[in-house]
């Protein structure tokens, strides 16, 4: 078995690696490095024979921040040499078995959603802290320029469809003044029609 592709948080990961070059038996030991922007996770392998065991228990990994990670593959020896080896990556899902509420909403409409409510004046404090920018420190003008740069970075699947207009949109422009027809009267006695001065 190799390196899953994907898991659950909180399931128990467990392959082998075989290493013709860096047997564990020789005393190599394979480790890999997971990282993305929210953290950075380690596993290290137990000798089995010549192979590289990893076996990695529900009770870690469900600590583990669900996202989209890369990993980095690499071995240490006992004499203090190590090696880089391959990289990879993979997908840690939410365990939708938790007691926990999960949100799966991505940033870019987790932050949509906080500028709409800050527009419209229902915002929360935890709308106004909303993301790695509080939405506080935006101004009133660039709110509305924020909200429609990310509205394009949300598929249109996951886009809300709402009657109210979009922020920052304009308006139609109204339809030009024009004077108002003059009423007309006809005089009893000659028939002809004439404009009321």
């Amino acid at each position: 078995m190799t390196e899953p592709t994907k898991f659950a948080a909180g399931d128990t990961l467990q392959w082998k690696r075989s290493l013709a070059a860096y047997p564990a038996s020789a005393g190599w030991t394979l480790h890999y490095a997971l990282f993305n922007a929210a953290g950075a996770y380690t596993i290290d392998s137990t000798a089995d024979g010549d192979d590289h065991a990893i076996d990695v228990p529900s009770t870690t990994t469900a600590g583990w921040t669900p996202g989209r990670y890369n990993w980095s593959a690499y071995v240490t020896h006992t004499d203090g040499r190590r090696q880089s080896l391959f990289s990879g990556g993979l997908l840690i899902e939410p365990d939708l078995t938790s007691d926990e509420a999960y949100d799966g909403r991505s940033h870019a409409r987790k932050m949509l959603d906080a500028i709409e409510a800050t527009i419209e004046g229902r915002a929360t404090a935890k709308d106004m802290r909303s993301g790695s920018r509080p939405v506080w420190r935006a101004s009133g003008r660039a709110r509305p320029r924020q909200a429609h740069h990310l509205a394009r970075q949300i598929p249109r699947g996951g886009r809300k469809r709402r009657g109210r207009r979009r922020p920052g949109a304009r308006r139609k422009a109204a339809a030009p003044h024009q004077d108002p027809v003059q009423p007309v009267s006809q005089h009893a006695g000659g028939g002809r029609i004439h404009p009321e001065s």
